[in-house]
């Protein structure tokens, strides 16, 4: 349990145009509607879930400006015109204050090979070790025991996680977020198949990883590096744990990427492309721009239509997929019938 220790007054000054009423509440901690204990602040990012809350006392509510929500003894209430922008604001600034960024410094264990540049106001933590030619840019931070290979060059205000890997000649741009234990430039997937020596000889990929500014990977992604020239992420894309994007990939501004989607090699995905967790993409497809892409979905050729809403396997427009999905259910039923209409015909050409 967390013990922020604020006051109402501090909280509504980090939310622009509120405006607070009731009871003065001290802040311990934030919690969802269903879990409010006394001294919790709530945002409510519905007016629908009022009535769950009504009953708590000695809670502190973010609630829209306009809503007719009743103050319950011993509560307070911060009105806002966007209770869920808000709350990101009230998070950003609770996230600094319970895992503030280090102070800019070389922790005495890191090894840096000559010829690599580091910003004196960088921050490199325990056991990093950084090749030579790299770049690091003012205000980076490289967690312990993360590795940044030769040439590789790091944007400002990028921080890269425990245990990361950035292989060599990887750019990563401004303001990015490596999560722990990813893994950036390793070769990409490429083999052929040699008769005479009945075996997968590997092709060599001798390309590179681009990411551009405000990406955000979390644990454990792993993006290979191109066979030729490069596999590239787009500025503003946000990758969640797990994710695999195989080489020469092209990724477009501003996607999401849910949970273990898997990307084969020389895919191309328009800008603001969403996929759900586990998404399958072949090699060598094209996503239109602004496509949805449901979990599960196994996509195995192009998607042209901007902005479509796409489910199933293989990858059908969704209100398609819905329906196929129905009458799925109904499959075993219809063989019964079928069944019982080839036994009549049987039976009527025997008599």
């Amino acid at each position: 349990m967390m013990e922020l220790g604020l006051s109402v007054e501090m909280v509504a000054s980090w939310m622009p145009g509120s405006r607070v009423e009731g009871t003065a509440v001290a802040i311990r901690d934030i919690a969802s509607p269903d879990h409010l204990q006394p001294g919790d602040l709530c945002f409510i990012g519905d007016r629908k879930y009022v009535s769950e809350i009504a009953g708590n006392t000695g809670v502190c509510l973010v609630v829209g400006s306009d809503w007719e929500v009743p103050i319950a003894s011993g509560n307070s209430l911060i009105r806002v015109a966007d209770p869920m922008k808000a709350m990101i604001e009230v998070c950003l600034r609770v996230e600094r204050m319970l895992w503030p960024m280090p102070d800019p410094g070389i922790h005495a264990s890191t090894v840096i090979a000559a010829g690599a540049y580091v910003s004196p106001a960088a921050t490199v933590g325990p056991f990093v070790v950084i090749e030579a030619g790299a770049s690091i840019g003012d205000g980076v931070v490289l967690d312990a025991h993360a590795y940044v290979g030769a040439h590789v060059s790091i944007g400002k205000g990028t921080r890269v996680g425990p245990n990361a890997v950035l292989g060599a000649y990887t750019e990563i741009g401004k303001n990015c977020i490596i999560g722990p234990g990813v893994v950036i430039g390793t070769p990409g997937f490429g083999y052929r198949f040699d008769a005479a020596t009945d075996s997968h000889v590997a092709i060599p990929q001798i390309g590179r990883v681009r990411v551009e500014d405000c990406v955000e990977m979390g644990a454990n992604c792993a993006i290979d590096r191109a066979r030729v020239g490069e596999s590239l992420i787009g500025r503003g894309t946000k990758i969640d744990n797990l994710v695999h994007i195989g080489h020469n990939v092209k990724i477009g501004k501003a996607c999401i990427l849910c949970g273990q989607v898997g990307i084969s090699g020389s895919v191309c995905l328009g800008d603001y492309v969403v996929m759900g967790g586990q998404v399958g993409v072949g090699d060598h497809i094209r996503v239109a721009p602004k496509s949805q892409i449901g979990g599960k979905t196994g996509v195995i050729s192009n998607i042209d239509e901007e902005g479509g809403k796409y489910f199933g396997i293989p990858a059908m427009e969704l209100n398609v997929a819905l329906r196929v999905a129905s009458l799925q259910k109904r499959l075993p039923e219809l063989f019964k019938r079928v069944n019982q209409l080839e036994q009549e015909i049987r039976n009527k050409g025997q008599e």
